[in-house]
């Protein structure tokens, strides 16, 4: 009994032992087919890759190219690449050097307002400012600062704003004690409403127009006689005279008679009133006068000196240009002579339709020399 019970027992275990070993064998089948198949499956898509052109796909525009790289070419590309401790010393800005002065000692003068500077630096404290004009003890130049000596301290100036000459100081005319009113005629826009063209009057006139325009410039009258007569009041004012404007931009409302009272106002002695001409007939030219008449109902009292000024404007005018003199004309039309309380002319300068005359006009040569033209008739009314 012992001896079956034996027997069955190592049956029992042959058997087990057999059945292991073929699970064994079957998975290791199956891992090799399964190795069998991924090879398989590589080759056709290394073939694919292999008929592709190192340009890529002939189909694909824009398509990126495939090619391939040695070991060797791959090395070389990258022995090309910086070293990451160079990369990182380009980014750093070497320490500035400080700045060299070469010594000096000389006076210099602000060519405009300048800042003074504890250091030769915008972001150094500011001590002062030296304006225009201003000289300072120089000790150390550079290009771009200079050293200074300021109240007993070292400090530094842009060198941009300085210069070793002196300026020339202007000299101070003498007042003549006269006072002269310019009126640059007309404006920018018209006012149509209506004046009496004197005082008491019943006949009325718009306030005050446009005026005509430059038939080759384009230029409008009111824009020339102002840029004239900001001109004249420069010069006037380097004579030695007081001078009062009626107006001095385009931007302005002033009636003819307004402007006789600006005058009035000021105490002018004279009133000059800046116009240019205009007339049908293109070829017409040349300067002229306007100024009461003797049997002005307004101001016939103003009519000797009106006219002596209006000749003398004149005269004085085409001497200096060259320009046809058309001598003095008397009106009584005019609402800016009417309202007037002291002598007055009307300066013609020239003929805006004329497109000779026109282009004249508006030179800055021939303006010059319409200023020197009436400086020289005020210097003369006045007998300086």
């Amino acid at each position: 009994m012992k001896r079956t019970l034996l027997c069955l027992c190592l049956a029992f275990a042959l058997l087990l032992s057999g059945c292991a070993g073929g699970a064994a064998q079957s998975e290791s089948s199956d891992i090799e087919v399964e190795s069998a198949s991924a090879s398989l499956a590589a080759e056709p898509e290394a073939a694919d890759r292999s008929e592709l052109t190192p340009e890529g796909s002939a189909s694909g525009e824009g398509s990126e190219s495939v090619s391939a790289t040695s070991p060797e070419q791959e090395a070389a590309d990258a022995s090309e690449e910086p070293a990451p401790e160079e990369a990182a010393s380009s980014d750093l800005t070497p320490e500035e050097e400080p700045l060299t002065f070469t010594e000096v000692s000389e006076t210099v003068w602000a060519t405009a307002n300048v800042n003074i500077r504890t250091g030769p630096s915008t972001e150094a404290d500011i001590v002062a400012v030296l304006s225009a004009g201003d000289s300072v003890t120089r000790t150390g130049y550079q290009e771009a600062w200079s050293q200074v000596d300021y109240e007993g301290a070292v400090c530094y100036i842009s060198s941009a704003y300085l210069t070793t000459e002196e300026p020339v100081q202007p000299t101070e005319t003498a007042a003549t004690g006269h006072i002269v009113a310019i009126d640059p005629g007309h404006q920018a826009k018209g006012n149509s409403d209506l004046e009496p063209i004197g005082p008491g009057a019943t006949e009325k006139k718009a306030k005050v127009s446009t005026g005509t325009s430059g038939v080759s410039t384009g230029v409008a009258e009111s824009s020339l006689t102002l840029t004239v007569s900001l001109q004249l009041r420069d010069a006037l004012e380097a004579e030695g005279y007081q001078v009062v404007m009626t107006r001095e931009s385009q931007d302005v409302n002033i009636s003819n008679a307004e402007r006789a009272q600006i005058a009035t106002d000021a105490g002018a002695e004279i009133f000059i009133r800046i116009h240019a001409n205009g007339s049908e007939n293109s070829s017409a030219s040349g300067i002229l006068a306007l100024s009461p008449s003797s049997a002005n109902p307004y101001v016939a009292s103003l009519y000797e000196d009106s006219y002596r000024l209006s000749k003398l404007l004149v005269n004085e005018l085409c001497a200096a240009t060259g320009a046809k003199n058309l001598g003095v004309q008397t009106s009584d039309t005019m609402s800016g002579i009417n309202w007037s309380t002291m002598p007055v002319s009307i300066v013609e300068l020239g003929f805006m339709t004329n497109a000779t005359e026109d282009q004249l006009l508006n030179s800055a040569d021939y303006q010059a020399k319409l200023v020197e033209g009436m400086v020289n008739a005020v210097n003369a009314y006045f007998g300086a």
